[in-house]
C-alpha cells in the first residue's frame, strides 16, 4: 500500500504541465526506467486525480492585454510582477514598503503571451516557494543594493524607482522623485531568496527585516485573479524605471 501511495504521488505531480527549473547551479541527475510501462490498476486509481489537477492548472484566471516580455534593464513582465507584489503587500496585507524588486533570474519564463492567462502560467513564472520579506535598508546598504542591480544590468522593479546605470553603477537613484540621499531608511519588498543572500546579495542577510509566510506565487495568482474578476486585463508599460547609459 505504501508503494501505491508513493507511485500515486509521483504520477500526480508529473501530470502538472508547468515547467521545472533549477534555482541553484548545483544539480544531480537520475534515470528512471519506464520500459515496463504503467500498471493498469494504479493508472485507473490515479486517473481521476490527474484529471482534476490538469483542470485546476489549466483554469483561466486572467487575460493579458499585451504580451509581457522579460528583458533588461526593464521589462513589461518584470514591471507587472513587481507592481503586483507591492500592491498586494500594501493593500491586502497593510504593509509599508516603498518599492519591490525581483532578481532577473527569478522570472523563470521569457513571456506571458497576449490572451488567456492560466494558473499554470503563473506557476511557470514563479515555480519556487519563495516568500515575502520587507527589508528596511539604511542609505548606505540601499546604495549597495542598487549598485548590485546595476552590476547585473537591471532587475525587475516596481513603479516609484528611477535610476541610471553608468559603468555598472547606480546613479541618480530617485524614489518617487526624491533623491536617495534624502532618505534615512528605504523599505523594500523582496523574495526571501534575495533577502537571505541570493543573487550575490550576502550584505542583505543581517539587515533589519520582517518575514511573512505568504508565497510570492500566491500573491501573483491572487492579483491576476483579482484583475480578472474586475474585468481588467493584465498589462504593463516601460516607464524608464531603470535606464542603462
Amino acid at each position: 500500500m505504501k508503494m501505491i501511495r508513493l507511485l500515486l504521488l509521483v504520477c500526480v505531480l508529473s501530470a502538472c504541465q508547468t515547467q521545472t527549473y533549477l534555482q541553484d547551479v548545483e544539480m544531480r541527475t537520475s534515470e528512471v526506467d519506464q520500459s515496463q510501462g504503467s500498471d493498469p490498476e494504479i493508472e485507473s486509481y490515479i486517473s481521476p486525480y490527474r484529471a482534476q489537477l490538469e483542470e485546476e492548472m489549466n483554469e483561466v484566471i486572467g487575460t493579458a492585454a499585451i504580451s509581457l516580455n522579460k528583458a533588461k534593464p526593464e521589462s513589461t513582465l518584470g514591471n507587472w510582477m513587481c507592481d503586483a507584489i507591492l500592491s498586494y503587500a500594501r493593500d491586502s496585507m497593510g504593509l509599508e514598503a516603498a518599492l519591490c524588486f525581483q532578481n532577473y533570474g527569478g522570472l523563470r519564463i521569457s513571456e506571458i503571451r497576449k490572451g488567456d492567462v492560466t494558473r499554470s502560467k503563473i506557476f511557470e513564472l514563479m515555480p519556487f516557494d519563495n516568500t515575502l520579506h520587507i527589508l528596511h535598508l539604511d542609505r548606505a546598504v540601499a546604495q549597495m543594493f542598487f549598485d548590485r542591480i546595476a552590476a547585473d544590468g537591471g532587475w525587475p522593479a516596481s513603479a516609484g524607482l528611477s535610476m541610471r546605470i553608468v559603468d555598472g553603477k547606480a546613479k541618480d537613484v530617485r524614489i518617487y522623485g526624491e533623491e536617495l540621499e534624502s532618505f534615512d531608511k528605504v523599505s523594500v519588498a523582496l523574495p526571501d531568496y534575495i533577502s537571505n543572500g541570493g543573487g550575490d546579495c550576502d550584505f542583505l542577510q543581517e539587515v533589519d527585516k520582517d518575514e511573512y509566510p505568504v508565497l510570492i506565487r500566491d500573491i501573483l495568482l491572487a492579483q491576476a485573479m483579482a484583475s480578472g474578476k474586475r474585468g481588467e486585463a493584465i498589462t504593463a508599460k516601460i516607464t524608464n524605471r531603470i535606464v542603462e547609459q
